[in-house]
């Protein structure tokens, strides 16, 4: 390729100016002379990346009618005249250069040699005798025409990637569709990062954790406890996912793609490798169970499909992170968030991880016999195996329905309020008002649930200890109390910022 001032005129090996080329221009065009910005399919993979990435387009410059030699001057030649090829065959003009997105302006320089006819009839369509030729009568120069260069569309993978400016620059922005389907994918990787760790919690009890067995006992369905290393792998698997997804839904709402999409990007990838680590164990341990006991547990058949879950939800979100660092090539649009919103983030992810954590350790309470029996327990620690741990030890199906519903509320409070700060949503408006007081009512709501369950959790500690005659060491029901009075706090919190703190658009 060559250049001429600013601009860069593409070769016959890069980008080949044929006749068919210029006939289809001037058949879509409906002239005989113009200019006209080639689509990606027709400049080739190369340009078109290189197009996305300087903001200049290769546009075919065409001129079809008898002329001695055809050259175009534009603004961004700084009028410097630019020579069009010519096919000896067909008698037709071209030539492919680079110009800038934009509006240009630009005209032909024809030499036309001595065709009285044709000069006369050039002459009255508003062409004019060349100043650059000193006056030559068969040099013209036509009126200035208009070029609109747009930049080229994304690749059908990123179709949903649009274009914006903003301060006079062109940036890469996420259409809402677009970040519609990512906040989604997020909040699925939160969902199955938690499913998978409430399962693996749940057979993490002192009986398992101890002696450490490589194959399951043949048990109910939630009587199965799985080898120490499967649920420690599970359990990072878990964390890592979920760490994942709230990281890329912070990167959604300040739109920076730089250093943060980046961390985004390779934790995903740490995720995929703890992920395919997981689920190997378990099926190793599937092996295992089928070769003694002849029968498949469905718990481990949920295992499996968590564990392939949460790593086809970390690839398509390492893939869409890396879509967007490509994208952005450093040149990303970051939006700075008001206190407020930062206030709004912080308790929202608190909730979430606080009520993840609940969930975790009130697993291993669920158990077969409570609440799918519903066999009446109301002490924790009278079921007969008590002595093998607390996480063996019932509690009443209360405590285990309104325990669930309240932090599976506080989970999709959490990832709502996220997902509605990555649109924008709290911004000082009449319509975030009503967003602001739906929450505010919301979170006071969760708090007299997590208040509730708190009760519950007391009359259950109190009823064992005044049963067994002695205080008993279930630390784990008494983390339980703890959590519920700290999720308790949280709602409140929240319900009280969504009702005095306003986030205005800067």
């Amino acid at each position: 390729m060559s250049s001429s001032g600013s601009s860069t005129i593409r070769n016959s090996q890069e980008i080949p100016v044929t006749t068919a080329l210029i006939n289809d221009a001037i058949k879509q065009e409906k002239r005989t002379m113009g200019a006209k910005q080639l689509s990606p399919k027709k400049m080739g993979l190369a340009a078109y990346l290189e197009a996305l990435r300087t903001d200049r387009v290769p546009c075919l410059f065409f001129y079809h009618a008898d002329a001695m030699a055809v050259a175009i001057a534009g603004d961004w030649t700084d009028w410097k005249t630019i020579h069009l090829q010519r096919e000896e065959n067909t008698g037709v003009n071209g030539v492919i250069i680079d110009v800038p997105v934009g509006t240009h302006i630009y005209k032909f320089v024809a030499d036309l040699g001595n065709n009285e006819e044709q000069t006369r009839q050039y002459l009255q369509y508003g062409w004019q005798y060349s100043h650059v030729t000193g006056g030559n009568e068969n040099v013209l120069e036509s009126p200035y025409m208009v070029i609109v260069i747009e930049k080229p569309p994304p690749p059908r993978g990123m179709r949903r990637i649009s274009s914006s400016t903003n301060d006079g620059r062109t940036v890469q922005r996420l259409s809402p569709r677009g970040c519609l389907w990512l906040v989604f994918a997020a909040c699925l990787g939160c969902a199955i990062g938690i499913a998978l760790g409430v399962i693996h919690a749940a057979r993490t009890a002192d009986y398992n954790t101890l002696s450490n067995r490589t194959v399951p006992t043949s048990g109910q369905l939630f009587e199965t406890p799985l080898p120490t290393r499967n649920s420690a792998v599970a359990l990072v698997a878990s964390l890592y996912l979920q760490l994942s997804c709230t990281l890329l839904l912070f990167v959604l709402m300040t739109e920076d793609y730089g250093i943060p999409g980046l961390v985004a990007t390779i934790s995903f990838g740490v995720t995929m490798i703890f992920s395919i680590t997981g689920a190997a164990l378990d099926g190793y341990t599937t092996k295992l169970y089928i070769e003694q006991y002849h029968k498949l547990s469905f718990y481990i058949i949920g295992l499996l499909i968590c564990d392939v879950l949460g790593l086809l939800d970390a690839i398509a979100n390492a893939i869409l992170s890396y879509v967007l660092l490509w994208l952005q090539r450093g040149n990303a649009r970051r939006r700075t968030l008001t206190k407020a919103e930062i206030t709004y983030l912080l308790l929202a992810i608190a909730s979430y991880f606080l009520a993840d954590v609940s969930m975790s350790v009130r697993a291993p309470f669920v158990s077969l016999e409570n609440p799918l029996h519903f066999n009446g327990t109301s002490i924790p620690g009278t079921y007969p195996n008590n002595q093998q741990g607390l996480s063996y030890s019932p509690e009443p199906f209360a405590n285990s329905v309104v325990g669930i519903m309240t932090t599976v509320l506080a989970v999709i409070v959490a990832l709502i309020i996220e997902s509605l700060m990555v649109f924008q949503m709290f911004s000082h408006d009449s319509r975030a008002v009503g967003f602001r007081i739906a929450f505010m009512v919301n979170c006071a709501i969760l708090g007299i649930f997590y208040l509730i369950v708190a009760g519950l959790d007391i009359k259950s500690l109190l009823s064992a200890v005044s049963y067994q005659g002695k205080q008993l060491g279930f630390t784990s029901i008494e983390a339980l109390v703890a959590l519920d009075f700290v999720g308790c706090a949280l709602a409140i919190a929240q319900s009280v910022c969504f009702g005095v703190m306003k986030p205005k658009n800067k």
